[in-house]
């Protein structure tokens, strides 16, 4: 199981901080997101030129842009591509909706950013699919598999833990595509969702208290030391 941490940024040196915190206790990369003035897509594209300068190439750094729909993400990252703004693209973007992006697959493809994954949320948090019910989840999940590259699942709300049926029946669905959890996994449940569950997006479990920006390192290295665990 691999173990994202969010890093709900707060400035350049806050965001490179928190990554290097989070790949320092061996995770397995991190997402960036920017609470505090999401539809400014530059700042949080500049916060990620500025760990990605630092960390390197080979560290996975993903995005996730609040004020943009998937599909203007995947435009807006082509277009900072082509105007030499992103000099490395990210390795993943993270939609908390992925009704709102139907052809976002097929269109990052057609603008050469196909080695851009693709989280789209399905059955997700605060969106018009959010469902607790495993079959209406499963259905969703197996309608919308096609059309992204990591289905990505949550509970009903921030910090809250997603239903293990829900989460198993969707897994079900999808078969060996990758399912993404991201809301609620502590160390007191991971356990429960490693037989259905690829990967992890972890913020308020690690953090010290939701969307600080501020990991509790012991938490932070014991939960990414449980999902690696065999």
């Amino acid at each position: 199981m691999k173990l994202y941490p969010v890093v709900h940024m707060k400035s350049n040196e806050h965001a490179l901080e928190l990554s290097q915190q989070a790949f320092e206790a061996g995770a397995d990369g991190v997402f960036l997101i920017d609470h505090i003035s999401p539809r400014v897509s530059d700042i949080l594209t500049n916060a990620y030129n500025h760990v990605r300068s630092s960390l390197g190439r080979e560290a996975f750094i993903g995005l996730n842009y609040l004020g943009l729909s998937p599909g203007d993400v995947v435009a807006y990252l082509a277009a900072a591509q082509a105007e030499d703004f992103i000099e490395t693209l990210p390795d993943a973007v993270w939609s908390d909706d992925a009704v709102g992006g139907r052809d976002v697959v097929s269109y990052k493809r057609s603008l050469g950013l196909e080695a851009v994954r693709y989280l789209a949320g399905v059955a997700f948090k605060y969106t018009s699919s959010y469902t607790d019910n495993p079959i209406e989840a499963a259905i969703l999940a197996r309608e919308f598999a096609p059309l992204v590259d990591v289905v990505t699942t949550s509970g009903p709300g921030t910090g809250s833990a997603a239903d293990v049926a829900k989460v198993a029946a969707m897994k079900a669905a999808i078969g060996s595509q990758e399912l993404a959890l991201a809301s609620g996994v502590s160390l007191d449940n991971i356990e429960d969702y490693r037989p259905y569950v690829d990967t992890v997006l972890a913020a308020s479990s690690i953090e010290t208290y939701s969307y600080s920006g501020e990991f509790i390192e012991s938490k932070l290295r014991d939960l990414v030391q449980a999902a690696h665990r065999a």
